[in-house]
């Protein structure tokens, strides 16, 4: 089988942190199978995770080939994996080749969805991104972006973990429309103890879209989530969970389109609101808990990433 491979497995010696610490170490590395013919293949270097504690990897890298479609994303993470993205980045964040712990999160804002796959249902064929027929993702050349990696342990060894997306390409000229993904985030928050808190925010697409999917984002405190269409002729809900389950965190609810269902104008908005409740006798702050509707849709040739009315 016939693959470009993007095969980083140069440092893996650093990030094991130097000298032997006589910890356990339990090596929970996956392997990774094929790409579809003509892929890419996007592989980490081996990651460790401390006892009982939770880090976020960044592993940063360009693409060099030609602007291609990606119609194919699928997946892989060790065990013990809270989340693992592939994100676009700018050009001012870490070189090539650079693996970090990133857990400090004032550089996300430096990141924005590449390819929108939370949420939907893995195909038989392991396709984590279900896509129209002659519809793919623009890939562009020379395309910075980063693997985020976030992995809890708690356990009393040391974890030796990694991460990999395949991706599955096609020709630009294959392609009769582009999809890109969306994803509108309320950024800061603070959520008092022992309180209910419901916090609402808007954004625009800049631009003339055609919904193709949508779902939510919260972690264990949420309670519903809901979002509005608020366009000209008035306002429509298109997604709603009134009964937010912990398990959505990983796992959210999402709700589908079929090209041409769900026009949405440069003009329109959609306002996302959430309710927590908060158990805990301290204030929940953002990353612990988030309020985030995303998704894909047609007509995005490159990843829109809104937080609380303002474009990244």
């Amino acid at each position: 089988m016939s693959a470009i491979m993007l095969l980083f497995i140069a440092g893996g010696l650093a990030c094991n942190g130097g000298a032997d610490t006589g910890l356990e170490v339990l090596d929970l590395t996956r392997e990774v199978a094929d790409p579809p013919e003509g892929g890419l293949q996007i592989v980490t270097p081996d990651m460790r995770v401390e006892p009982k504690s939770a880090v976020i990897w960044c592993y940063y890298g360009s693409y060099d080939g030609p602007t291609v479609g990606v119609d194919f994303l699928q997946p892989f993470a060790s065990a013990y994996n809270h989340h693992v993205f592939i994100q676009g980045a700018g050009e001012n964040v870490r070189d090539d080749g650079v693996l970090e712990a990133c857990t400090d999160v004032a550089g996300m804002d430096q990141t924005s969805p590449l390819f929108e796959f939370t949420g939907t249902s893995m195909t038989a064929d392991g396709n984590y991104l279900p896509l129209p027929e002659d519809v793919a993702v623009q890939f562009l050349a020379g395309q910075r972006w980063v693997i985020e990696a976030h992995f809890i342990n708690p356990t009393d060894s040391v974890l030796l973990v990694n991460a990999a997306f395949n991706l599955g390409i096609v020709p630009v000229e294959r392609v009769d429309r582009w999809a890109g993904s969306w994803q509108f985030d309320i950024g800061d928050l603070n959520l008092p103890a022992s309180e209910q808190s419901i916090r609402s925010y808007e954004c625009d697409f800049g631009q003339e879209v055609e919904l193709l999917s949508m779902s939510g984002h919260m972690h264990e405190s949420g309670r519903e989530l809901q979002v509005d269409w608020v366009h000209d002729a008035g306002e429509e809900t298109l997604y709603q969970e009134l009964d937010w389950q912990p398990v959505y965190r990983d796992h959210p609810p999402l709700r589908t389109w079929e090209p041409g269902e769900k026009p949405i104008s440069s003009t329109d908005s959609l306002r996302t609101t959430c309710t927590w409740q908060n158990e805990s006798d301290q204030a929940l702050t953002f990353p612990e808990e988030m309020c985030t509707s995303k998704g894909l849709a047609l007509d995005i040739q490159a990843p829109i990433f809104c937080v609380d009315g303002l474009h990244q």
